[in-house]
């Protein structure tokens, strides 16, 4: 299963509203933890257009089975720096 995320749509609200700090959260509907290799790309790509805009990506979070895992607990976050 898939669900659509528009980072432009994330960017120009950010952008609009003056915001400095981003989380994104999203679940599975199963008890698989593991984020894809979408979700990884997804959040490097948007973590490197927010780095852009001087925008922190604070965390990316999947909640399943009732527990939260964090991206950057696993080292997934700030993989490409200007």
């Amino acid at each position: 299963e898939s669900s659509n995320v528009y980072v432009e749509k994330i960017m120009e609200y950010a952008l609009k509203n003056n915001i400095k700090s981003i989380v994104l959260l999203h679940n599975h509907p199963t008890t698989d933890n593991t984020f894809s290799s979408t979700d990884v790309e997804l959040t490097v790509r948007l973590e490197y257009m927010l780095n852009m805009c001087k925008i922190n990506l604070y965390d990316h979070y999947v909640v399943s089975g009732g527990i939260v895992h964090s991206m950057r607990d696993e080292q997934l976050l700030n993989r490409m720096k200007l």
